[in-house]
C-alpha cells in the first residue's frame, strides 16, 4: 500500500511583500497542489493525506474553494483525507462548514469534520486514518487525544496539525498544539502524518510509529530554504514503512549572509549572484562588511542590473563604516592596549621599507578597528 502525504499548501497566500510576483506564486501554489494529486492518480497511489492548512485563511476566496474541490474531484475515485489546520481551522465560521464547500464536496473527499477524534476505515486497503480537526488557531485539545488503532485495520495512520515538543521551542501562540513521544507511543499508530511546520523532517526515530512532516509542496518563505517544496511518499509493506522525500515544487528560496569585506569583494559578490541566478530562485542576501564613505558600494544598482536573472532578488545592506587610517591616531586613551598597539605599529612604520608600508598601514588600521569594536574578525 502507498499513500502521498502533504500539508501546508496555503492556497490563497498573498505574498504582499513580493509585489507583482505574488500573483505568480499564488498560481504556482495551485499548480503544485494539482500536481501532487495528479501524480498520485497517475502512479496509482492508494490514498492522499492533507495534514492541515490547505487554505491560507479560514475565509478563502470562492475561486480558491472551487479550485480545491475541482482538483480533488478530478482524481476521483482516489480517496483524499483532509484535516483542518490552524489557518483553515474548523471553527464555527469555518469554510469547511459553509454551503459553498459542503454542497460541492466530491465523493472521494474525506473531511475530518467533527469536534472530537474521528476515523475513516478503508476496508479494501485494510487501513484506518484517524484525526482531530483543529477547532482554534491555538490551544485546544491535544492532537492525538482519544486516537487509537482500528480493530480491523492492518495499518493505522494519524493525521495531526501540530508542533513537536522539543527543548528549543518555547510555548507561544503559534506553537501550542504539541505532540511528544509519549503521545506517539500511546496512540498505537503505525504512521503519523504531520502538518504545521513547512520543512520535510522525521521525528522520534526510536518510536514505534514513523512520524513525519511532509513540508509544504511549494516553498512559501525564505526561512524554509531548501527543506520545503516536497511531499512524502509512504509505502506500507510487511517489512515495515518506507518514507521517500519527493520534490514537487517549482520555486527555491535562498537567504544567506555574504561577507563582502570591503569594496574589493565586489567581484566575489557578483560571482555568487551568478551561481544563484535562476528564473525559479527567490534570493535574499544580507551583505556584510565595512566600506569607506569616499567609496560607496552601489548595491541598489547591482540589484537592478542582476534582477532579470531571478524570480526575485533582494540585496540587504548590513554594511558598516570603515575606520580610516587618518582616524586611528588618538582613537584610544593613553596607556590602554589599543594605544600601545597603535604606537608599536607606528614605530615599525617609521622605519619600514617602502614595499612594506602598505601592508603595515592596513595592519595598523585593521587591528585598531578590531580593538575598538568597529569591525569583526572575518
Amino acid at each position: 500500500m502507498r499513500i502521498f502525504h502533504t500539508a501546508d499548501v496555503h492556497v490563497g497566500r498573498q505574498f504582499k511583500e513580493l509585489g507583482s510576483l505574488g500573483k505568480t506564486l499564488r498560481q504556482q501554489i495551485r499548480s503544485t497542489f494539482s500536481a501532487v494529486l495528479r501524480l498520485a492518480a497517475e502512479e496509482r497511489a492508494d490514498l492522499v493525506v492533507i495534514a492541515g492548512d490547505l487554505f491560507e485563511v479560514n475565509h478563502p476566496d470562492p475561486s480558491d474553494v472551487r479550485f480545491v474541490l475541482e482538483s480533488i474531484s478530478a482524481v476521483d475515485p482516489l480517496p483524499v483525507c483532509l484535516l483542518p489546520g490552524t489557518h483553515d481551522r474548523y471553527s464555527a465560521n469555518s469554510i469547511y462548514r459553509q454551503s459553498l464547500f459542503r454542497q460541492s464536496m466530491p465523493h472521494n473527499l474525506f473531511l475530518f469534520s467533527e469536534e472530537h477524534a474521528q476515523s475513516f476505515y478503508f476496508p479494501g486497503l485494510c487501513l484506518a486514518v484517524h484525526g482531530r480537526a483543529n477547532l482554534t488557531n491555538q490551544g485546544g485539545e491535544p492532537p492525538l487525544k482519544d486516537i487509537r488503532p482500528h480493530p480491523d485495520a492492518a495499518w493505522n495512520i494519524a493525521v495531526a496539525h501540530a508542533s513537536i515538543a522539543r527543548g528549543d521551542l518555547d510555548s507561544d501562540p503559534e506553537h501550542d498544539y504539541y505532540i511528544g513521544q509519549a503521545d506517539v507511543e500511546r496512540s498505537g499508530m503505525d504512521y503519523i502524518a504531520l502538518g504545521h511546520w513547512h520543512k520535510f523532517e522525521e521525528y522520534f526515530p526510536s518510536a514505534r510509529a514513523r512520524v513525519f512532516y511532509s513540508g509544504s509542496p511549494e516553498a512559501l518563505q525564505f526561512k524554509d530554504r531548501d527543506r520545503s517544496g516536497y511531499f512524502a511518499e509512504v509505502r506500507f509493506e510487511a517489512g515495515g514503512i518506507e518514507v521517500t522525500q519527493r520534490r514537487i515544487g517549482r520555486y527555491h528560496w535562498f537567504e544567506e549572509q555574504f561577507s563582502l569585506g570591503d569594496q574589493r569583494g565586489m567581484p566575489a559578490l557578483q560571482r555568487r549572484l551568478q551561481e544563484l541566478a535562476d528564473p525559479a530562485h527567490l534570493v535574499r542576501l544580507h551583505i556584510l562588511g565595512h566600506v569607506s564613505p569616499t567609496e560607496p558600494i552601489a548595491l541598489e544598482s547591482l540589484e537592478e542590473a542582476q534582477r532579470g536573472g531571478f524570480a526575485h532578488l533582494q540585496l540587504r545592506s548590513a554594511l558598516k563604516p570603515r575606520l580610516e587610517r587618518d582616524n586611528v591616531d588618538g582613537l584610544f586613551p593613553r596607556g590602554t592596549i589599543g594605544d600601545t598597539y597603535v604606537r608599536l605599529l607606528a614605530a615599525q612604520l617609521s622605519s619600514a621599507q617602502p614595499e612594506q608600508r602598505a601592508l603595515l598601514e592596513e595592519v595598523l588600521r585593521r587591528g585598531a578597528a578590531l580593538l575598538a569594536g568597529q569591525e569583526e574578525v572575518e
